[in-house]
């Protein structure tokens, strides 16, 4: 005879995520649908990221956007705005206030590829 069990739950893709570090403080930017965290070694393993990455760790996307227009996803990491290097909220924030009313050229690194993106304002 089988028994059957349930199984644990696991978080939905969509859900808010900080893989598992409670302590790792996130920010959100409602301009472009996005939450942001900085990478942690746990996050870039979580996420198939080398542990020597810096940026910022995407960690939601809201689907109705300009993020998700863009082709930004969960788990992607922000390494540059703009040719700028960002690693922490104000260096992002900053970057994007130089393209003011322009798209922002975004690299992206989404496990082993690298890619740009140009990130367009919605306001």
């Amino acid at each position: 005879m089988t028994a059957l069990t349930e199984l644990p739950e696991r978080p939905r893709p969509d859900a808010d995520e900080d893989s598992g570090s409670g302590d790792t403080p996130s920010t959100s930017h409602e301009r472009f649908g996005l939450s942001l965290q900085p990478l942690t070694s746990e996050s870039a393993q979580h996420y198939g990221l080398d542990t020597d990455d810096q940026g910022l760790l995407v960690t939601r996307v809201d689907p109705s956007s300009s993020a998700a227009a863009a082709g930004i996803r969960q788990g992607d990491l922000i390494q540059e705005v703009n040719r700028q290097p960002v690693k922490t909220f104000a260096e992002f924030s900053s970057a994007l206030r130089q393209s003011g009313s322009r798209p922002a050229l975004v690299l992206i690194k989404r496990r082993n590829n690298v890619i740009y993106l140009t990130l367009k304002s919605t306001t």
